[in-house]
């Protein structure tokens, strides 16, 4: 605005000296020295009109030229006030007057450029507030919303602030960290039922459907590489008879995310499965025995036909049971058990005998459940 005022100024001068053709005239000094002082308060950088005094400013508005240096100080002073308040209405949080000044500012012909940058700041930070006043979000769904409630100001919010630029993108790494820490506890949820199915006799026939449920859903589960399903019965994947043929160490070798999902394709594929499979299984369990699954426990002992194995699994399904569930279901791999005790080779636990009595194996099994 002082650039404008001086140019109004340099126009008059120039203006003058361009009238050499004219008759002489006489000059009003006291014009000339009101225009002189005001172009040097406006070099000064004057703040408002108690910065000129009354003198001058009837001086000024005497002549035409003077009223239109007069009138161009005026608009300044009233452009700087409505900055300063509009300052004012951001620093106390006021963004609803502040909105409505920039309209007003706007409607009298009175925006700046400093006041045309703030134009649609009032919604933004009003937005911002209500965004910071939500946090913090404790579903990934929710910050991914609010953050698209964001999007429409984002322009502004970092066009007036460089440091909202960084608070945006670690709002967007939260987000991206919220997903990943949803999609491993959906994983551990899913992997934990399904394990609790396969390893109840009432719900174990369940299991397949209830994964194929869990696909639909979450099509993007890890277990889905070592499984497909061209019909009612899961099948093994490439991948999955890829792990089954290497070299002895893929339970080993695989996280511990991974090996719940290996153990669990691998039962729910066992019938699937060949025998040289079973084989590569076996030595597999024998070589690295540890698992945290109910299902990994009874498929352990069912390729290493080892009874006390079993009795584990039996304890640790009764531990975990509801009373309601132990009065309505029972462990999976009976069947496989009492293969595994009525055998004709000789058990792995030392109870001395090959093939016990019926009434010695229901014991067994109540002092494995207790």
């Amino acid at each position: 605005m002082r650039y404008r005022l001086l140019s109004i100024l340099i126009l008059f001068l120039v203006a003058s000296c361009q009238r050499e053709d004219e008759p002489e005239r006489v000059y009003d000094l006291a014009q000339s020295q009101a225009l002189m002082t005001t172009g040097e308060q406006l070099l000064d950088g004057i703040e408002d009109a108690s910065a000129v005094s009354a003198e001058t400013m009837a001086q000024l508005e005497a002549t035409p030229d003077g009223r239109r240096v007069a009138d161009a100080l005026h608009e300044q002073w009233a452009q700087r006030e409505l900055v300063t308040e509009a300052n004012q209405l951001l620093a106390t949080e006021r963004y609803n007057d502040l909105a409505e000044l920039l309209e007003r500012a706007q409607r009298e012909g009175l925006a700046t450029t400093q006041l045309l940058e703030l134009n649609g700041l009032p919604q933004a930070l009003q937005a911002l507030r209500l965004y910071c006043a939500r946090r913090p979000y404790e579903h990934a769904r929710d910050l991914e919303q609010n953050l698209e409630f964001l999007r429409p100001w984002l322009r502004q919010l970092q066009a007036f602030s460089p440091a909202f630029q960084n608070f945006y993108q670690e709002q967007q790494a939260q987000l991206l960290a919220m997903r990943q820490q949803e999609a491993v506890a959906v994983e551990e949820n899913i992997l934990q039922r399904l394990d609790w199915m396969l390893s109840s006799t009432a719900l174990s026939s369940q299991a397949g459907d209830y994964l194929a449920q869990a696909a639909n859903d979450f099509p993007q589960l890890p277990i889905l590489r070592y499984l497909s399903r061209p019909g009612t019965a899961w099948q093994p994947t490439v991948l999955l008879e890829q792990q089954l043929s290497s070299p002895s160490g893929f339970l080993s070798r695989a996280s511990t995310r991974e090996r719940l999902s290996l153990e669990l394709a691998i039962a729910l594929t066992w019938d699937a499965l060949d025998d040289d499979a079973h084989q590569r299984i076996a030595e597999e369990w024998k070589n690295f025995p540890a698992t945290t699954l109910l299902t990994g426990t009874f498929l352990r002992a069912k390729c290493l036909k080892n009874a006390e194995l079993f009795e584990n699994g039996f304890a640790a399904w009764q531990r975990q049971a509801t009373e309601a569930e132990c009065l309505r279901d029972s462990p999976a791999f009976l069947e496989d058990y009492l293969d595994v005790l009525f055998s004709t080779q000789a058990p792995s636990s030392t109870w001395g005998i090959a093939a016990p009595d019926f009434a010695s194996v229901l014991s067994r099994f109540l002092e494995a459940a207790k």
